[in-house]
């Protein structure tokens, strides 16, 4: 029976892992290989196919097929995580392990049995520097606040769980900078308006506590939480919180000079303002140098009076100073409707505007504010039916076809042409600087 479930397992994951949904454009990508030992086995699956196998996929993370290859013990040889629900259960959710002891057979060594009704979140990681990778499990229950956190030993084929707690938000991270990875946990009760986060250390396959702070507990929910370096080589954990019924702000929190911080956040007032933005955008590392930097949102010369809708806000991207303040970054406008991110030159400076000159906003024009109100470049948008049909048109043929998808176009018109001009780019140069994205590309 274990080496059937395990058939059945495999040969749906050839459907799972063999193909890949986002086909647009420039993210058209070769489908995976299939693992070798799928291949192998391919003719046999076929044949023990059933359609009553549920797999499922953990909601979020960067781990997020329903079957994942790791080499969890540092052997050289990957062990399969089959994430999958069995039927009439109060708690349905599984995660098999299969590991491979011959050319041509595998068996199950053990099977992780849910406290929730789907994966949240799971994150492999060697905690604590023994050569064998934690499994850190994210339990989706019953409501997307409230959810069961599970860390997982593996040893010999063999699964033991090593701690268990709830969570709103979590993140495994050399936090500290003392080589080993530690436990970030988030706890928002919103019905009373708080917020903590809780560090741990985690060695021997014990959880120590670290530390602990306050945040900011009214809000509506944590919409993006991502770390990585926030200053100088600290490792911070950085959280995008919606607020009211469109805004939202940053919460970094980091460890520093032997106590875990919340930088931003005002004791006084028990509320994060320094990086408040009228909609919600995503921390990221914009330029690409290793640093996060957080996202403020900020009207364009000349749209000081206009309502929020029809703003067509810039991004203003700044880096943390280490200490309590923020050093400016980089500038970008975001086009969520158009499903695009143009990310300006690091050497133009703020007094870039923009305007929409086009039904439907999709003609966005550049201009400098100055009193010539000089044109930098104007980024054009039509659907591949619209350019089709326009092509030939003169007005059209001032423009340059830079990037496509399956549905739009995007076109570049220049206006600087001298290349000593700090606002003059180059096709190579804008392609890089405009960013497609795909998620929000869909019309």
């Amino acid at each position: 029976m274990r080496k059937i479930f395990m058939l059945l397992i495999l040969f749906s994951s050839i459907l799972t892992v063999g193909c890949s949904n986002n086909l647009e454009g420039d993210s058209l990508l070769l489908a995976p290989k299939l693992p070798i030992e799928v291949e192998e086995v391919k003719s046999i699956l076929s044949e023990n196919f059933s359609k009553e196998l549920d797999l499922i996929n953990p909601i979020i993370g960067e781990s997020n097929n329903s079957i994942q290859f790791v080499d969890l013990d540092n052997d050289g040889k990957d062990e399969v995580l089959v994430f999958h629900k069995v039927k009439d259960d109060k708690f349905p959710v599984r995660i098999a392990i299969l590991t491979k002891i011959s050319d041509t057979e595998w068996i199950v060594n053990n099977t992780i049995k849910g406290i929730g009704y789907d994966v949240n979140k799971i994150v492999y990681s060697d905690m604590d520097n023994d050569g064998i990778k934690e499994i850190i499990v994210g339990w989706q229950g019953g409501t997307i606040l409230n959810k069961g956190l599970s860390i997982y030993s593996y040893s010999k084929g063999d699964i033991s769980e090593t701690y268990e707690d709830t969570y709103t938000e979590f993140d495994v991270k050399d936090f500290t900078s003392d080589g080993t990875k530690e436990l970030m946990i988030i706890k928002l009760n919103r019905s009373e308006g708080v917020s903590k986060a809780f560090l741990y250390d985690y060695k021997n396959s014990a959880v120590s506590f670290i530390d602990e702070t306050l945040m900011d507990g009214y809000i509506n929910n944590y919409y993006h939480v991502t770390s990585g370096n926030a200053y100088n080589g600290l490792n911070g954990m950085f959280l995008d919180a919606s607020v009211g019924a469109h805004s939202a702000f940053t919460d970094l929190l980091v460890y520093q000079n032997g106590e875990l911080k919340n930088i931003f956040y005002d004791e006084n007032w028990s509320s994060t303002n320094t990086t408040f933005k009228a909609y919600p955008r995503k921390s990221k590392d914009i330029d690409s140098d290793g640093t996060i930097e957080i996202p403020i949102l900020i009207a364009p010369k000349g749209y000081e009076n206009a309502s929020m809708s029809d703003t067509p806000w810039l991004t203003v991207w700044y880096k943390w100073d280490g200490k309590k303040d923020l050093i400016r970054s980089n500038e970008s406008y975001q086009d969520f409707k158009h499903g695009f991110e143009f990310v300006f030159p690091n050497d133009w400076d703020k007094h870039v505007t923009l305007e929409f000159a086009r039904k439907n906003n999709s003609l966005i024009k550049f201009t400098l504010d100055d009193d010539e109100k000089t044109q930098i470049l104007d980024i054009l948008i039509l659907s591949s039916e619209e350019y089709e049909s326009m092509k030939e048109k003169p007005e059209i043929k001032l423009y340059k076809k830079i990037k496509t998808t399956f549905k739009k176009v995007y076109l570049l018109r220049q206006y600087i042409y001298d290349n000593s001009n700090k606002y003059y780019l180059d096709e190579d140069r804008f392609k890089e600087l405009l960013k497609i994205n795909y998620e929000n590309n869909k019309n």
